[in-house]
């Protein structure tokens, strides 16, 4: 009867030592699975952070090559302001349709992509004569007429694709019926955006 309880002990021992030993290996496999899952994140974030850096310089890059020829051309005498960049054709001022309906582009590379009048859309790109409705517009006998003006222009590389919005704002004031002669004009912002 004493060797029966001391087999007993000694397989009750071995059973509880595989156990501590068994939860010993599994509890350093799940820290060790934590550290190189939470070391992936790690590097996988960095790697993130680093790609979004390098679209953050290659799109500064090209919005400061576009503001410089804007400088150089205002320098150089080739457009009085920033607006003729953005809005002036080189036969016509500040209109982007040709009267038979031909999209013109101006000498930053902008062609117009639609005309909002008191806020909704009058006009789209290729959707109607351009000169029609705004003229059509202009005979309202209105004291001021205020058009917002969007031009859009695509700048791809190898690395990135963007898309410049200039919003334009002409102002007519009673009885100029004249497109190419506005009484005010402005640019309200220019918005760059990526796009696939």
């Amino acid at each position: 009867m004493h060797l029966k309880e001391e087999n007993g002990r000694k397989k009750g021992f071995l059973m509880l030592s595989v156990f501590f030993i068994i939860t010993l290996i599994m509890g350093i496999l799940f820290i060790g699975y934590r550290i190189v899952y939470s070391k992936g994140k790690r590097i996988i974030s960095y790697l993130e952070g680093q790609k979004l850096n390098i679209d953050r310089e290659n799109i500064e890059t090209i919005v400061y090559s576009e503001l410089y020829k804007i400088d150089l051309g205002i320098n150089e005498g080739k457009f009085e302001n920033s607006l003729d960049y953005f809005a002036r054709s080189k036969e016509i001022k500040r209109v982007w349709e040709n009267k038979d309906g031909t999209i013109l582009t101006s000498n930053g590379g902008y062609k117009i992509r639609k005309i909002l009048y008191e806020g909704k859309e009058i006009y789209r790109a290729g959707n109607g004569n351009f000169y029609s409705k705004l003229v059509t517009t202009l005979k309202n006998g209105r004291v001021k007429n205020s058009f917002k003006i969007e031009l859009e222009k695509n700048i791809e590389n190898r690395e990135i694709k963007l898309k410049f919005i200039a919003k334009v704002v002409l102002e007519y004031k009673f009885q100029n019926i004249n497109l190419e002669a506005p009484d005010l004009e402005k640019i309200e912002e220019v918005v760059v955006s990526k796009y696939v």
